[in-house]
């Protein structure tokens, strides 16, 4: 009789080296230095260059001060189409680098947004003139 051994496998739903085809305006966003409280806005175009159509699945952020807005319609073939993201800068401060992962029909791919956040200070005329009201 013979045995058979059961060799566990993973099944990989999103790769991370996608299908070639899906071409993108840019990757990273660098906003530089920008004030604390801000709501810095980023487009990402991307174009379909494959030979199938495309299809954004889910988009998901590194943090839930990063906000994403996208068509979940198929991509038809030579189309292009935008992702828009907003970055919430209350509560922030110092460098910051947020991932925002695509799972698409072509696999994964990440866009990243960059700041460096200046914190801003508020100082109360009670604490400046150093009295009680």
């Amino acid at each position: 009789m013979k045995s058979f051994a059961l060799i566990p496998f993973l099944v990989v739903l999103y790769s991370s080296n996608p299908r070639p085809g899906i071409e993108w305006n840019k990757t990273s966003v660098d906003f530089g230095k920008v004030k604390q409280g801000d709501t810095l806005y980023a487009r990402f175009k991307y174009y379909n260059r494959s030979d199938t159509g495309f299809t954004i699945e889910n988009i998901q952020a590194s943090c839930g001060c990063v906000l994403s807005k996208w068509n979940n319609n198929t991509l038809a073939i030579g189309d292009s189409a935008e992702i828009q993201v907003a970055f919430d800068t209350h509560h922030k401060n110092k460098y910051h680098e947020k991932t925002i992962n695509i799972y698409s029909s072509h696999g994964l791919y990440e866009l990243i947004i960059k700041a460096n956040i200046e914190k801003q200070w508020v100082i109360s005329a009670r604490y400046l003139f150093n009295f009680e009201m």
